[in-house]
């Protein structure tokens, strides 16, 4: 069987960076690495304008909408792994951003809420969709969208 244009990850003909199909699971996955670099990076670019990561974005942006929440839920709202959320509030707390306080009825509880610095920040950010506009996933339909969504929930579940 002959060899086609666009059969290898390393193919670099005309075909290959333009195919829709993905043929092996090493193909699906290195787009994916792709993307996800795009991604990261414009979230990176949009976040580096206000002197901070992504994750702290997402912190900020979470706590506008409802602030003195227990640090235990961040791992939902922001990328970034439940290890690292104790680092981002660290740096958002050095910023004097955020402040940490225990819970009044659960000592065992830590609540994350935003300073008056931290909310006077947090209302300057635009929101994600206008911060995150060069994304790559803003080109999609919102259907597409939730099929991506579904197809990421899978690969993670």
């Amino acid at each position: 069987m002959s060899k086609q244009p666009g059969d290898s990850v390393l193919d670099d003909s005309p075909r290959a960076s333009t195919s829709r199909t993905c043929r092996t699971a090493l193909e699906a996955d290195v787009r994916i690495l792709k993307v996800s670099n795009l991604v990261y990076g414009c979230w990176q670019q949009a976040a580096a304008r206000y002197d901070l990561n992504p994750s702290q974005v997402q912190i900020l942006k979470a706590l506008q909408a409802q602030d003195n929440v227990p640090m235990s839920r961040f791992p939902q709202v922001c990328p970034c792994t439940k290890s690292n959320v104790t680092a981002v509030i660290d740096s958002l707390e050095d910023k004097r951003l955020v402040e940490r306080q225990r819970d009044e009825t659960d000592r065992r509880v830590v609540r994350i809420r935003l300073t008056e610095q931290g909310k006077a920040l947090a209302a300057r950010l635009p929101s994600g969709a206008e911060l995150f506009a060069a994304s790559p996933t803003s080109h999609l339909s919102p259907e597409e969208r939730e099929q991506l969504c579904a197809l990421l929930e899978k690969m993670e579940a």
